[in-house]
């Protein structure tokens, strides 16, 4: 079966969240850096203040801590991380999933070769 390719793409940002098991050590967030610097890929970093509520059965408690942003010298690839997860962005240029696919492979080896981190739920 031959792949349709749509000549008129309306696809703004495709995202990729993967949750993970245990929360990472806040030094991940430089380390992960290290690695993005080897294809030399993201050029630029951003730390993000967050607010996440907690995974308890208290509705109202919220855990306050920071997160990663790296964007590409384009501004058209984003990668979040943060201590229970990280995401890919593709927010301008969507072509097909087969480069967006290798953009999560890619960022993911990155990260496998500094931390052994589970994921607990993967959301595309």
């Amino acid at each position: 079966m031959e792949r349709e390719i749509f000549k008129n793409n309306k696809i703004v940002e495709a995202a990729c969240l993967l949750n993970f098991k245990i929360p990472q050590d806040n030094s991940i967030f430089g380390i992960y850096w290290e690695q993005l610097q080897i294809q030399r890929k993201f050029t630029s970093k951003e730390n993000l203040a967050i607010i996440n509520p907690t995974n308890t059965d208290k509705p109202n408690e919220f855990i306050f801590g920071n997160s990663m942003k790296y964007t590409s010298e384009d501004k058209n690839k984003v990668i979040q991380l943060h201590r229970s997860s990280i995401s890919f962005h593709q927010v301008g240029k969507y072509e097909i999933w087969e480069s967006f696919k290798e953009d999560i492979t890619e960022g993911m080896r990155h990260f496998n070769n500094i931390s052994p981190g589970t994921i607990s739920r993967f959301d595309l």
